[in-house]
């Protein structure tokens, strides 16, 4: 009976290796670490700011979670159609580019960005860390952590593809928000430091760490900070600062494209 049993269970398994072809069992054993790509980040490529006709008045699109896996979704031929009615000029996504970190995964995201005629800035989401992804990451889109300035507004992406900032990040994060002398202050990050009513296993791993990072933009004064992972639209604001969350763009295509308008230092946005 008791070999009867194990023999379902190792048939069982067997099925689902075979059935799930984006299965990632090196991630359960070994992974990159935010740490390692901060290490790493000043040997790869790095972001210039876009060229906007005014450093005091621009729009950006914000979008999160492609999932790009095996089919060929065309997002950005669509975010084309409508950039001039949106007079956006740049697009940032929140991380979760693919679905498994594959190499093909990435090559279908390449080709989707390559329909944009506007600079996109990504940031890296636990997914894309999948099957090793961070080596085709970095080989596809530089590094995972960098800055930039549009007159004086400050945008900052943050790597938390493994729910943590890390102790170097940390640091690194501290410095650019004392040493930024901006009226708007813009973080993005894949990983949520807030969710819709309470505490979720998708949510940022270490509470202390969440605390702190309120405590962190607070006194720094950040405006927005804008994340993905969650696949659904929220928006809070705690002590003066915007946390908002942005639903998958791979769900469909209502209320998934975040834009936003900074005039001088007013700022607003809105869903389409």
């Amino acid at each position: 009976m008791n070999s009867r049993i194990f023999e379902l269970l190792f048939l069982f398994v067997i099925i689902i290796l075979y059935s799930c072809n984006n299965l990632d069992l090196g991630g359960l054993f070994v992974s990159s670490y935010v740490d390692q790509r901060f290490k790493e980040k000043n040997s790869l490529k790095d972001y210039d700011a876009p060229d906007v006709s005014d450093d005091n008045s621009f729009n950006f699109l914000v979008i999160a979670d492609m999932h790009y896996d095996d089919s060929q979704p065309y997002y950005f031929k669509t975010i084309e159609n409508y950039k001039d009615e949106w007079n956006i000029s740049f697009v940032v996504v929140l991380g979760d580019i693919t679905q498994s970190g594959l190499k093909t995964s990435y090559s279908i995201a390449e080709n989707d960005f390559s329909q944009s005629s506007m600079p996109i800035y990504p940031i890296i989401g636990n997914h894309d860390l999948y099957n090793d992804g961070y080596e085709v990451y970095k080989k596809v889109f530089g590094r995972t952590i960098y800055d930039f300035k549009i007159g004086s507004s400050h945008f900052i992406f943050i790597d938390t593809a493994n729910g943590t900032l890390g102790s170097l990040q940390r640091e690194w994060l501290e410095n650019k928000l004392e040493g930024s002398n901006c009226d708007n202050i813009f973080i993005f990050t894949h990983y949520s430091p807030t969710d819709k009513e309470w505490q979720s296993y998708c949510e940022w791993s270490f509470p202390e760490e969440k605390y702190y990072l309120f405590n962190l933009l607070d006194e720094h004064n950040v405006d927005y900070c804008l994340c993905g992972h969650l696949h659904y639209n929220d928006e809070k604001e705690i002590r003066g600062v915007k946390y908002i969350i942005v639903n998958n763009i791979s769900e469909g295509e209502d209320d998934v494209f975040f834009k936003i308008s900074v005039n001088g230092s007013n700022i607003s946005h809105k869903l389409y």
